[in-house]
């Protein structure tokens, strides 16, 4: 049965109305924030809004590396019809630059110390939110995001001076609730723009689809600047009336408190990406029935491909089915849903579409029928307003997602790769012509060429290969700095390499085949050498940590604590100790991968390994 909520208005006052209003909305380690909690908020933040003079249509841009600041104040807005534009902390200052060229914005709410480094215009509404402790960094921040760190929040003492006022306007279907700007080039991001009707109707087929009811936990670390942590989190929480699970910054130390977490919370759905699965796989010995719950339903694997080794691994080792889906941020999150149901399962695939249409077509256009490949297209309700300031390039109707795909005789979807240029890492969407430019700058560098290579933990990694601008040649160390400087950590070159010339063509355009093959070679060379021992294990050591890490390490860093080398959390150390893994030819244990605490650590295990 689907859920008959339309309004983000109703949705308030049905909860106003609701007995259950000490039900708990959101919990972590720190403290519970019931439904009551949650709802004098948002109409404190109601009659604040109104006294700014914030309306339906307007334009705020919204930005907190804070968990209960980011919900309440996206659910406040988009609850005022304020259309909000949401922008992750991690990004750079150009990228900000380039959302304020392309939109008149009315106001920003963001975080101390971004509103000053981003630099960001006076307008008539701005609100500095006072600085949150934020343990997490690097990539984890793009994955997980960050969870609340105390009690109080930034809001609490602002908002303690207002009466809560429940006078939400009336919104139509039309209207912009939210925007997301996907990865392009720094100075021209695209800007995906989904209306209150996308969000209501898809909202409900996620309730339906995910068999969520007033007593379904949903446990979702995901970060609060992307659709797949944010609505399929706190939003979709809020309107089924759920509680919200995020107990604690995510840490490989406490990798035995997050299988707990799931007991303790009494978690019924996990809604996590492949990344954080390959995670738990790594460690999960002796911790095989941490789903084995009376309120356990399943896991919801989103963001990314969820390679089928790793699905079919997964699910032996911990007796519980994973459910895998597949949309795009122009679709509000999901299209296609492999499970729950037996109808529409089948491991490997996407499954079916659900509440939306789809169609696989050849380059003119016409439809293919089964087991032919070629672009996916849909159609439904869920299907973005429309980008900014451009017009959507629909097909009679239908949007292509750019997406090679094929169906079966049965009606099961399987994508096949993509027709557009884009490299998926840990679930973030990355152009790679973003990368490109800003290498192209780098005074050394006379042009360059940037694609996507399969990585074991995050599905693809990005690798950057560059043609040196005269005789000097750039140094890995200060090209990955200089990319820094200019791009969040997550785009930053994984590997980086310097060739003569780029393989091009009659009409010049890179033949990235033929790249592809070319680096293959050197990187085997590369391995080899390592094999024959023209590498010393240290050099080794610090020459993947510096590209798991996205820093420039040297001797000197030998023997720094992880907690103090810029770039190394929990999961990139993943990364690191997977990568080692497949270099050295060794297996390392759980224990020993909690004992790498440096890089001198990891090169003593490593030798122990090699020479035992």
């Amino acid at each position: 049965m689907k859920h008959d909520i339309r309004s983000f208005k109703e949705l308030a006052l049905r909860r106003l109305d609701n007995h259950r209003a000490k039900q708990p909305f959101l919990v972590n380690e720190k403290r519970v924030y019931t439904y009551h909690d949650l709802l004098q908020r948002l109409g404190r933040l109601t009659a604040f809004f109104r006294g700014e003079r914030l309306s339906v249509g307007s334009k705020v841009l919204l930005s907190s590396s804070d968990d209960y600041s980011q919900m309440s104040l996206f659910l406040a807005l988009v609850s005022n019809g304020v259309a909000v534009i949401i922008v992750d902390p991690d990004s750079k200052k150009e990228r900000v630059k380039g959302i304020f060229s392309q939109m008149d914005v009315d106001g920003w709410i963001v975080d101390q110390a971004k509103a000053k480094t981003w630099g960001l215009p006076e307008l008539d509404f701005m609100l500095s939110l006072e600085p949150v402790k934020n343990v997490q960094d690097s990539i984890m921040n793009k994955l997980l995001g960050s969870v609340d760190n105390k009690d109080g929040d930034a809001l609490s003492n602002i908002l303690n001076q207002f009466e809560p006022s429940f006078d939400f306007p009336e919104i139509q279907g039309d209207e912009i609730a939210y925007i997301i700007f996907t990865s392009g080039t720094t100075s021209d991001p695209k800007g995906i723009q989904i209306s209150h009707k996308n969000l209501t109707t898809h909202l409900a087929t996620l309730m339906s689809q995910y068999e969520l009811n007033n007593n379904s936990v949903i446990c979702n670390f995901l970060s609060l600047a992307h659709a797949d942590g944010l609505i399929q989190g706190p939003v979709l929480a809020y309107f089924g009336l759920c509680t919200l699970s995020r107990p604690f910054a995510f840490d490989v130390g406490r990798i035995s408190e997050l299988f707990d977490s799931f007991y303790k919370y009494r978690v019924s759905h996990f809604i996590t990406a492949p990344a954080i699965l390959t995670l738990l796989q790594k460690f999960s010995d002796g911790f095989e029935d941490s789903f084995h719950t009376p309120e356990f339903k399943f896991i919801i694997s989103t963001a990314a491909p969820l390679e089928t080794t790793l699905w079919r691994d997964f699910m032996d080792t911990f007796k519980v089915k994973v459910v895998n889906t597949y949309g795009l941020t122009e679709t509000v999150a999901e299209s296609f849903y492999c499970g729950p149901g037996e109808d529409c399962w089948k491991v490997g695939s996407i499954g079916k579409p659900v509440d939306c249409e789809a169609r696989i077509v050849d380059e003119r256009g016409v439809e293919l029928g089964s087991n032919e490949v070629g672009e996916l297209l849909i159609k439904g309700d869920h299907v973005m307003h429309s980008y900014v300031n451009s017009d959507i390039i629909y097909r009679n109707d239908w949007f292509p997602t750019g997406d090679l795909a094929v169906r079966d005789d049965e009606g099961f979807y399987y994508i096949k790769g993509r027709k557009k240029s884009l490299i998926i890492r840990g679930g973030i969407n990355i152009s790679p012509e973003e990368i490109t430019e800003v290498l192209d700058s780098h005074p050394l560098i006379g042009e360059s060429c940037v694609y996507g290579q399969h990585d074991e933990v995050w599905g693809e990694k990005v690798v950057a290969v560059v043609v040196p601008e005269g005789e000097e040649v750039p140094k890995e160390r200060e090209v990955r700095k200089f990319c820094k400087d200019y791009l969040e950590d997550v785009k930053t070159p994984s590997e980086i390499f310097v060739v003569k010339e780029l393989p091009k063509g009659s009409m010049g355009k890179v033949q990235l085949e033929r790249l592809k093959a070319t680096i293959e070679e050197v990187a085997k060379e590369m391995e080899d050498s390592i094999q024959h021992g023209q590498i010393s294990v240290r050099e080794d050591v610090l020459t993947l940590a510096s590209s798991c890490f996205n820093a420039s390490l040297g001797i000197e860093d030998m023997h720094r604590h992880s907690n103090n080398v810029e770039g190394w959390n929990s999961l990139d150390h993943l990364e690191f100790v997977t990568r080692l893994e497949k270099h050295f030819e060794i297996h390392l244990s759980p224990v020993d991968i909690m004992n790498i605490s440096s890089l001198a650590s990891a090169e003593r295990i490593v030798l122990a390994k090699v020479e035992g």
